[in-house]
């Protein structure tokens, strides 16, 4: 019995679009962490790349399948200034075996490219929608 598994539509509009920082300002500038910023950081290969990287590397958990869990899982996580993806935390929970597995995923995604504010690299909010669906 195979699952598929399918994401929601990955739009560039999950990072919130504010260019402030999310962080208090008494922070150095390599702490800060933009909801945006003037170039946003980029999955190696684009959107795409990115939806297939998660297709390809997300397992859906042998109890939600049991269990017949289906949904979204919403998480945010930091693109840092090297790229990598750090900080997940899940926004919206569909089950802990889920939120695991977006996690577990998150953290597998190679380095990015890093955003910029002003021509320096900073670090980037994203939010991510995750879908798991039976089928």
């Amino acid at each position: 019995m195979k699952k598929t598994i399918f994401l929601l539509s990955m739009l560039l509009t999950a990072a919130i679009v504010t260019c402030t920082p999310t962080k208090a300002q008494a922070q150095t500038d390599s702490e800060k962490v933009y909801n945006s910023c003037q170039v946003m950081p980029q999955f190696p290969g684009g959107e795409k790349a990115m939806m297939e990287f998660i297709a390809t590397n997300l397992r859906y958990p042998q109890q939600a399948v049991k269990d017949d869990v289906q949904g979204m899982v919403l998480v945010d996580f930091v693109i840092n200034t090297e790229g990598k993806a750090t900080d997940p935390k899940i926004v919206r929970s569909l089950s802990p075996e889920c939120d695991a597995e977006v996690i577990r995923v998150v953290s597998l995604m190679p380095a990015w490219t890093p955003g910029q504010q002003d021509g320096k690299t900073v670090n980037v909010k994203y939010t991510l929608p995750v879908m798991f669906k039976a089928k």
